[in-house]
């Protein structure tokens, strides 16, 4: 259970780290980091990027071994944050880990190896990264470095008047006599810079998807790693059909040079996801549907709280994120913004949170925080906090939630428990008395009145009425 939660525990203050780099990273790349990826990645990430590179020797393409404990000190940071920070560095394809066990002369080492970022020219051409960085930092912005990594073409340069290799030197009359060391050269640093592709785990059903095109005569070998990369993210996000997803790249391939756009596609799911978005707000129908519990669902005992829980978690694992939040807003009279859809997007791409745990995130953000909108930072903090404990289950994040109120109570009342005193203090009538927590009689006599009857079944109630809106609201999409 401890490592379930807590999945940096398998680290520890004294395991080693050997820094690689197994092509040459310059100080211009370094640069990329800083302005192309810092901005979505975040600063803990960008800072660990910096600091690994910091212990490569000027000469050298790997570090001396130094501690975890070491590396937390120059950071700044403390495990959980390390720990998240190497995660995203890892899903992005910055870095990879490699760990190697304990020996009776070495402590457990752990080999990273930092992958260079990639050129501008690379990233713009991602359709995927750009979004990522546009979402972020704004389209003024974004264009404006589109604009700072243009290179201008010279002019007419007039007749090439280089000299030949034969004008220049003799062919060596002994070439013959070279052999290769083929060993040696294995061991040579990489020549290519391009970024090592990222993993990104597909739902998709690729082999029905292929079927529909051959039909359509396009040429499967334009499902490229970024087409199929975006399309997951579609497919996540939105909760595009195989169909559907067929009948963009469809229309985003060109039969002539046989290149899918990877732009176009990108966009033409977003505007068709708007559409979804629009078309559910105007067959929204506000009187609330009574649902009925499965078979599956109903538990000798349970209460209606616990029963509105359950259809929760289900509803929660069987509708895309854009479903499940538009069908909220459309409940509280409101609609899903552009930065919300582009907030959605950006989770189901760098996360790594499943689409049922998004769900109750979103959930608690608009129903049970009444938020009118999704906030972005606020989102951001609960996402990259459950994706360090490792939640994968709707399960898993209601329990999450309760933990974080119960946490959130707590401050509440020491607040209070802290202002109070002060108070008692500038009256002049202080006097020193043990906290609330050692005081086992009064403990128990200040408890958290527990709510009546009627508020407990009237929370109850309201709870089904918001899951019997988004069960209905999801069987209308489904017909």
């Amino acid at each position: 259970m401890h490592s379930k939660e807590f999945p940096w525990a398998q680290y520890k203050p004294k395991d080693g780290i050997l820094v690689v780099q197994p092509v040459w990273i310059t100080e211009r790349e370094i640069q990329f980091l800083m302005q192309l990826y810092a901005p979505f990645i975040g600063k803990e990430a960008t800072l660990l990027y910096a600091t690994l590179y910091g212990e490569l020797s000027p000469s050298e393409y790997e570090s001396e071994v130094f501690s975890i404990s070491e590396l937390l000190s120059m950071t700044n940071l403390g495990m959980p944050d390390f720990y998240l920070a190497k995660t995203r560095l890892e899903g992005i394809g910055l870095l990879k880990t490699y760990r190697k066990e304990p020996t009776a002369s070495r402590p457990q080492t752990y080999t990273m190896e930092l992958q260079a970022p990639t050129s501008p020219r690379l990233f713009f051409k991602d359709a995927l990264l750009s979004t990522l960085l546009l979402n972020q930092i704004g389209s003024h912005r974004f264009e404006k470095l589109k604009q700072r990594f243009l290179v201008s073409k010279p002019g007419d340069l007039g007749e090439n008047d280089s000299a030949q290799f034969e004008e220049a030197y003799r062919l060596p009359y002994n070439m013959e006599s070279y052999t290769r060391n083929h060993a040696q050269e294995n061991r040579m640093v990489l020549d290519s810079k391009q970024q090592a592709e990222f993993e990104f785990t597909s739902d998709v059903d690729w082999d029905l998807i292929e079927g529909l095109l051959k039909t359509e005569f396009v040429d499967l070998n334009s499902i490229t790693k970024g087409v199929r990369k975006i399309v997951d993210a579609l497919y996540r996000a939105y909760g595009f059909t195989e169909q559907e997803i067929a009948q963009f790249l469809v229309i985003a391939s060109d039969l002539t040079t046989k290149v899918i756009d990877e732009e176009f596609l990108l966009k033409l799911g977003q505007e068709a996801a708007q559409d979804k978005v629009t078309q559910l707000r105007s067959e929204e129908v506000v009187e609330p549907v009574v649902v009925e519990p499965t078979e599956a669902q109903v538990v000798e005992g349970a209460s209606e709280e616990e029963l509105a829980i359950q259809q929760l978690i289900q509803a929660a694992k069987g509708m895309a994120p854009i479903d499940f939040v538009s069908s909220i807003k459309a409940q509280k009279k409101g609609y899903v913004s552009k930065a919300e859809r582009q907030l959605i997007f950006d989770l189901v791409s760098v996360s790594g949170l499943p689409n049922e745990v998004l769900n109750i995130l979103f959930h608690y953000a608009l129903v049970q925080l009444d938020n009118a909108t999704l906030a972005r930072n606020f989102i951001d903090a609960i996402a990259n906090d459950w994706a360090t404990k490792e939640i994968k289950t709707a399960q898993e994040a209601m329990e999450a939630v309760r933990n974080r109120d119960l946490q959130r109570e707590v401050k509440r009342k020491q607040q209070l428990h802290n202002a109070g005193k002060n108070n008692y203090r500038r009256q002049g009538g202080y006097q020193e008395q043990l906290p609330d927590w050692a005081k086992d009689s009064n403990a128990k006599e200040k408890q958290t009145p527990v709510p009546t009857e009627s508020q407990s079944t009237q929370v109850s109630s309201d709870l089904a009425e918001q899951i019997a809106k988004l069960k209905t609201s999801n069987q209308r999409e489904q017909q």
